[in-house]
């Protein structure tokens, strides 16, 4: 599933954290839907291969690449993990929340 906001072209993808959290980044979705076209795609796959897989089917579906990739929590990693597969359809990461990159970073949330 995707949810589309704002009008055409799409170049805007905005990943929801996870497991479980489908939808929850509409909020923001909406605001941003006001000045661009974002896209709000929904991951249920279970392995990192075969969401990152879908996250690129649902780019080249519905999106204008290059696309600026916003992730919220564990969609911040999946935003990387594509960017790091796929970085000719990337244009730029934003990252809102995400988790530590590497295990000694992980001491400064504390």
């Amino acid at each position: 599933m995707i949810r589309k906001y704002g009008k055409e072209p799409f170049q805007i993808v905005f990943l929801h954290g996870g497991p479980g959290t489908a939808g929850s980044v509409a909020a923001p979705c909406r605001e941003l839907g006001r000045y661009a076209g974002v896209l709000e795609p929904w991951q249920s796959k279970y392995s990192i291969f075969e969401l990152t897989e879908q996250l690129d089917r649902q780019i080249h579906d519905f999106a204008l690449c290059p696309v600026t990739l916003i992730g919220h929590s564990w969609g911040a990693w999946l935003s990387l993990l594509y960017a790091a597969a796929y970085p000719q359809n990337v244009k730029a990461l934003i990252w809102i929340g995400c988790p530590p990159l590497e295990e000694n970073d992980a001491p400064l949330l504390l």
